[in-house]
């Protein structure tokens, strides 16, 4: 394997920040061409590709530009391709973003990695999902299966750009202590162990994936007493460890990338990990060194206020001593107090007992009025039941009798018709027999048939005799 110790060493970096910071403040030995970060294997694949631009996040000036970056490349699903467009001669891997909680968009077909950044941030996404509630997916309730499938995707598209021999898995998991501001050596609470747990046994599956697909690969191993800092440079974390780390993953690439053989590499990485896990231990016995002489100070420090307290406890004694008398005085005022308070219960009994009494008799009342008021609303809704069927009988002889109008209305009518026609037909008539009696014909006729009629009357009267 060629060394690279004389010049600078070209090394492209996929993972979290503890692989980065490894080698991303040390530029006089390693240039890093292209960094990728936060994207999980279970995202960096999966879903709908967008065209996301770090521009779309220019309302949050807060945000690092290389943060957005990452979270564009995940959701334009070319996160790879970036990596490798600008390629060096390693690859420094660890597969620590796994343990990161999913978004899934179901109707938008969308999936990112969670991280504080995009949380701030999701309103950018809104064009994209319609305004859809991404749901939550969490790696620890994933199946193995699951899990290794996203792995070994991840592992194979790297292995299209970079041979096993140029690849550096680093191998890292979260710790159970620290290092306090006061360089005490401290456990981490409960719960956050318990999420630990939980995440280091999704790194545990995923790192063996690893090995196996990358076969051949250059593997660094996290010392065991490896230990957080609370003062590292990006806060408490089970996963920001103590300086004394990033230079023992230092230490282990500059053997990596010179070792003449792969026989050398391996004693080389073994001595390296020996040391400093030596290194380690000897800073955790320090830490708890003084652990414990603050435990000294802080139990000598409880023992004077114990002795204090021991003290005010005798002097409380007395004063309670005192205040018994008091209260043996106070105990028979207040039994004379009893007794004055027994004889007003009695009377208010009494009162009691006369105002039940009297409410006995109200409700007696009550039920007879009740009655007479029950009575009065049966009467009251016949009456009104009759008034309502004497209307509806009125109602019907009046529709009967306006009925009847209207017949007698159109008779009337049509006699009043017939006789105005009878009175226009004796009219004309009148004005025909008027014409006739003025006219020639009619007097000659009258003047023929007088003359008859005066002897058939003469005839009658000559019969009669």
């Amino acid at each position: 394997m060629m060394a690279e110790s004389e010049d600078k060493v070209s090394i492209n970096v996929w993972g979290c920040c503890v692989s980065r910071d490894s080698v991303a403040f040390r530029q006089n030995k390693y240039v890093v061409p292209r960094y990728v970060q936060v994207i999980s294997p279970l995202t960096v694949m999966s879903g709908k590709p967008l065209d996301l631009k770090i521009e779309d996040f220019s309302a949050y000036p807060n945000v690092h530009n290389f943060t957005k970056r990452c979270i564009c490349l995940d959701a334009n699903k070319n996160a790879i391709d970036y990596l490798v467009a600008d390629k060096g001669t390693w690859l420094l891997f660890d597969i620590a973003e796994i343990r990161r909680t999913v978004y899934f968009w179901p109707e938008a077909d969308i999936v990112l990695t969670k991280n504080s950044k995009l949380c701030q941030m999701l309103d950018v996404l809104a064009g994209f999902t319609n305004g859809e509630i991404p749901s939550e997916i969490y790696p620890s309730k994933l199946s193995d299966e699951e899990l290794t499938a996203a792995v070994e995707k991840l592992c194979d598209k790297f292995l299209e750009h970079f041979p096993p021999q140029n690849i550096i898995l680093n191998e890292f998991y979260n710790v159970d202590t620290y290092l306090n501001a006061n360089n005490e050596l401290q456990e981490f609470s409960e719960t956050e162990k318990g999420c630990s747990r939980l995440q280091n046994k999704v790194l545990k599956l995923a790192n063996e994936v690893c090995k196996r697909k990358f076969k051949g690969c250059h593997i660094i191993t996290m010392p065991a007493n490896n230990f957080a800092d609370e003062k590292q440079r990006w806060g408490l974390s089970s996963l920001h460890y103590t300086a004394l780390y990033y230079d023992y993953v230092e230490r282990c690439i500059s053997a990596i990338v010179s070792a003449a053989s792969r026989e050398e590499e391996t004693e080389r990485l073994s001595a390296l990990y020996e040391l400093f896990n030596e290194k380690m231990l000897s800073c955790c016995m320090w830490a708890r060194k003084n652990s414990y002489r603050k435990d000294k100070h802080n139990a000598e420090a409880r023992l004077e206020v114990a002795e204090k307290r021991a003290s005010d406890a005798e002097n409380k004694v007395l004063v309670v001593q005192k205040n018994n008398k008091n209260l043996e005085l106070r105990k028979a005022e207040l039994e004379k107090s009893c007794s004055e308070l027994d004889g007003k219960i009695k009377e208010l009994k009494q009162t009691e007992q006369s105002l039940l009494e009297a409410n006995a008799e109200l409700d007696k009342r009550v039920t007879t009025l009740s009655g007479q008021i029950k009575a009065t609303e049966a009467t009251l809704s016949e009456e009104l039941q009759r008034h309502k069927l004497a209307e509806q009988s009125w109602q019907e002889e009046k529709a009967e009798l306006d009925k009847s109008v209207k017949t007698l209305s159109a008779k009337i009518k049509a006699a009043e018709d017939e006789l105005s026609k009878e009175l226009l037909r004796r009219k004309q008539a009148e004005r025909e027999l008027s014409n006739i009696i003025v006219s020639k014909s009619y007097k000659v006729g009258r003047f023929v048939t007088f003359l008859p009629r005066k002897l058939r009357d003469y005839f009658k009267r000559l019969r009669k005799k």
